[in-house]
């Protein structure tokens, strides 16, 4: 795994086969350390407010990758797709544009035109300079590595999102927001809440591999800390 920068983006544009860049979702990335915990939510039309694309994975090094032109991959954990008929290596590369945008290339399986496509991403780097981040991981009873249900939710500055995938295969997300010292919640798609919400503030105390309570469950800490 690699130790990516831990940073909070929200995407701006999404451009297929060099087609025009476009934006119906409201997305949001956070890479903390090593996991990837991304919310793609529908932002207009008859599916608004439903789960576009959700995913928690490890962030991943691939060969290639080199200050000059950085590279990372992902390996998937759990996610709110199948996986795609076509086997493509999820990894992308990056550049940091003139107006402080991030330009993600790559090629991913497109769900609307059923096929491997070229795609270029542009993304928002919300400021997250000082802010406590962390991973959580549900584990016992059924859940966990080798278990039939798995649960992550990742924390960064103002903004958290959260993840699981039960015994049955449903899939259910939030995403919380901190605005003026309020927690909002933005989207809830957890019909059965099994997902609970963080602390109003990460305990000190929290550190890596310490295993915690939130509501009835136990969980892991994957990961803690605060950006330097």
């Amino acid at each position: 795994m690699a130790t990516a920068p831990v940073r909070a983006l929200s995407r701006v544009s999404i451009a297929w086969s060099g087609n025009a860049p476009t934006e119906d979702t409201d997305t949001l990335v956070l890479t903390i350390q090593n996991y990837s915990v991304d919310l793609r939510m529908w932002a207009s039309g008859p599916l608004k407010g439903s789960i576009e694309w959700g995913m928690v994975g490890y962030v991943l090094d691939p060969p290639g990758s080199t200050p000059d032109t950085p590279m990372l991959a992902w390996d998937n954990i759990i996610d709110s797709r199948e996986p795609p008929p076509v086997e493509l290596p999820d990894e992308a590369s990056f550049e940091l544009l003139a107006d402080g945008h991030v330009l993600e290339t790559g090629t991913m399986y497109n769900p609307r035109s059923e096929k491997a496509e070229a795609y270029k991403e542009v993304w928002k780097c919300e400021d997250v300079q000082g802010a406590s981040f962390c991973v959580l991981e549900r584990v016992g009873e059924g859940w966990g590595q080798g278990g039939t249900g798995r649960s992550f939710i990742g924390r960064l500055g103002v903004y958290t999102l959260g993840h699981a995938v039960d015994a049955k295969g449903v899939y259910s997300a939030y995403r919380d927001e901190q605005r003026d010292n309020e927690w909002q919640r933005l989207y809830h798609v957890d019909p059965h809440g099994i997902i609970p919400s963080l602390p109003a503030e990460i305990p000190s105390s929290w550190e890596v591999g310490q295993k915690v309570a939130l509501r009835e469950g136990q969980w892991i800490v994957r990961e803690a800390g605060r950006v330097e």
